[in-house]
């Protein structure tokens, strides 16, 4: 719960760049599910 915590900090550079990352983080896992999905399919 702590990077919810930050992410919603980003009054600084720091929240800006952890935002940024936090969003290919989740982008990086949703493109996981779906390969895992194709994989299944196959």
């Amino acid at each position: 719960m702590l990077f919810l915590f930050l992410l919603f900090t980003k009054l600084n550079v720091f929240g800006c760049i952890f935002k940024n990352f936090m969003i290919d983080f989740s982008r990086m896992i949703l493109n996981w599910n779906w390969y895992k999905i194709i994989v299944k399919k196959l």
